[in-house]
């Protein structure tokens, strides 16, 4: 079990850990695909959950890609949220790498 409680390197990325948060859609960015305080809370929490890893979750880069109505995009309109989002886990969490999941939902695009 001790195994699970060290560090794992990956190239030149060490995770402190090897308890990996993977990706959940919460659905509710704002509207034009920025993260929202309530996305911005959840993360903190996982930064305090003291993770080797977390994937934030599935992330369009344009608003004809989502798979829900409230999906996260990113692109130059929304980088500062995403900037303050990864800069506000990084103060709680500064060794716990972050992995953005990049999302297109097919030709099912904007069918909500």
């Amino acid at each position: 079990m001790s195994i699970i409680f060290n560090p794992l390197k990956i190239g030149n990325l060490t995770m402190p850990n090897r308890f990996f948060a993977q990706a959940m859609e919460g659905n509710d960015a704002e509207n034009g695909g920025q993260p929202s305080e309530r996305t911005f809370n959840r993360y903190i929490a996982l930064a305090k959950g003291q993770w080797g890893g977390v994937q934030v979750e599935a992330t369009s880069i344009t608003d004809t890609s989502l798979a829900r109505v409230n999906g996260m995009i990113i692109n130059k309109r929304n980088l500062d949220s995403f900037k303050y989002l990864t800069d506000s886990f990084k103060k709680v969490n500064p060794d716990c790498p972050l992995f953005l999941q990049i999302t297109h939902s097919g030709e099912r695009s904007g069918e909500f």
